[in-house]
C-alpha cells in the first residue's frame, strides 16, 4: 500500500487529522492509571504494570534493590516509610523506552523524580523531572566509559545529555556490584544505572514538523561535537535521541543525544559494536552474520549516520501508529474503525518486520 516512510505519514495526517495536544503517549502492552489528585495529572504505573515486571527481576536475582518507586498515589511521605539508604526516584509513566533486544543490556528509560525531604521530614517529589536509565554492561566497560566523561570536561557537547548521577548498583548496605548472576557464562554482566540532568520526550512524541526536524538536527549536531572530540557514539537509535523538556541546555539546542554507554574513542582499535542490531548499518549486520565478533570491521561515524536514518524512520512509523492507536480507542462508529484497523495493522507489520520483530 506504502511505498516510502513519508507516504504513510502523509496520508495519515490527511485521513485522521486530530487535536496535537490531546494526542498523549500511548504504550501497547502497557497498564496505567490516571492520578487525577496530582496537580499535572501525571500518568503513574498500575500494579500490574511495567513496575510488576522490575519486582519480578528482584525476586529472580536482586537485580533491582528497592530505590525505584511508582508514583505515589498522595502528594506526600512521612520518610520512615521510605528506606534510607541511597537516593530515591519515583517513576513517572511507564517506560519512555524498552530494549528491543532478546539478547542485550535490558535497558529501560524512565521519567523520574526524586523523592526530597523537608525540614518537617515530609518526603515530596522534586518538581524537576529528569531520565532514569537502568542496563545491564560488561564489567569491563565501565573505565572506557569514565576516561571518555573525563574526555569531555573541559569541552562538553550542547546537545549531550549531562549526567547528574551513575555507576554500578550496589547491594544495600554494602560496596558489592549487583551482577546477573554467579555463573561463568553471565557473571561479568552488572547493573547500572544513570541519572540525566535533561528531561525529554521520544522523538516520535513531537508536535509538529518544526520540532522533528529541529529536536533530530541538534541530536547530530551532537554527534558531529563528539567525532571532533575523538569521540565515537556507537548506540544511535529511538531511545538516544530526545526532544528538549527543560531548560537545562541552550536555547537553541532542541534536542539532544542521550549518554555514552556504547561510545569509545576513535583511535581505538575495537571491532564494531552497538545497542541495538535493529538499527545498526547495513554494513555490520553482514558482518556479523559471518562472524558474531565482527571481526576486521571498525565501527565508524558514517555507521552512526546509517543508524540515524533508521532511527528516523522508526520514529515517523512510530508516530503514525500511536496516533491510529489513539484514534482507534476514540472511535465508536464501526466502519471507521475497521478503515483505522486496517490501517494501523499495516504500519505495525512495517515496524515488527523491520525493527522489533519479538516486541511487538
Amino acid at each position: 500500500m506504502f511505498k516510502t516512510v513519508k507516504e504513510i505519514v502523509d496520508w495519515t495526517d490527511k485521513q485522521y487529522p486530530t487535536d496535537e495536544q490531546e494526542l498523549d503517549q500511548v504504550s501497547s502492552g502497557l497498564n496505567y492509571c490516571e492520578d487525577e489528585d496530582r496537580a499535572e495529572s501525571e500518568k503513574t504505573l498500575a500494579a500490574e504494570g511495567v513496575f510488576n515486571y522490575i519486582a519480578k527481576f528482584e525476586s529472580e536475582g536482586g537485580k533491582f534493590p528497592v530505590r525505584l518507586f511508582t508514583c505515589p498515589s498522595r502528594k506526600s511521605f512521612d520518610t520512615d516509610e521510605l528506606p534510607a539508604y541511597g537516593p530515591k526516584w519515583c517513576t513517572m509513566g511507564p517506560p519512555l523506552w524498552p530494549s528491543p533486544e532478546l539478547i542485550g543490556d535490558d535497558s529501560y528509560i524512565f521519567r523520574v523524580r526524586e523523592f526530597m525531604e523537608s525540614d518537617g521530614h515530609e518526603a515530596y517529589l522534586d518538581t524537576n523531572p529528569v531520565l532514569l536509565k537502568t542496563y545491564w554492561r560488561e564489567g569491563a566497560a565501565a573505565a572506557q566509559e569514565a576516561s571518555i566523561y573525563t574526555r569531555l570536561q573541559n569541552a562538553y557537547p550542547e546537545g549531550l545529555a549531562r549526567v547528574l548521577y551513575g555507576g554500578d548498583v550496589v547491594v544495600p548496605g554494602t560496596k558489592t556490584a549487583i551482577t546477573a548472576g554467579t555463573s561463568s557464562t553471565n557473571s561479568s554482566l552488572v547493573l547500572g544505572r544513570m541519572i540525566f540532568q535533561n528531561a525529554g520526550s521520544p522523538l516520535w512524541e513531537y508536535s509538529d514538523e518544526g520540532e522533528f526536524f529541529h529536536g533530530l538536527k541538534s541530536a547530530v549536531i551532537a554527534h558531529q561535537d563528539l567525532c571532533k572530540r575523538g569521540i565515537l557514539h556507537r548506540g544511535i537509535n529511538p531511545a538516544s535521541i530526545y526532544l528538549v523538556e527543560n531548560d537545562n541546555l541552550p536555547p537553541h539546542v532542541y534536542g539532544f543525544l542521550l549518554d555514552l554507554q556504547y561510545a569509545c574513542i576513535i583511535a581505538s582499535s575495537e571491532s564494531a559494536k552497538t545497542e541495538n542490531a535493529q538499527f545498526s548499518a547495513l554494513e555490520i549486520l553482514q558482518r556479523l552474520c559471518i562472524s558474531p565478533s565482527a571481526a576486521g570491521i571498525t565501527h565508524t561515524a558514517t555507521h552512526d549516520v546509517q543508524s540515524f536514518v533508521w532511527a528516523t524512520s522508526y520514529t515517523l512509523l512510530r508516530r503514525a501508529q500511536t496516533k491510529l492507536l489513539r484514534l482507534l480507542t476514540r472511535t465508536t462508529d464501526e466502519i471507521a474503525k475497521n478503515d483505522i484497523e486496517t490501517d494501523y495493522t499495516c504500519i505495525h507489520s512495517r515496524l515488527r518486520q523491520r525493527f522489533l520483530p519479538d516486541k511487538l
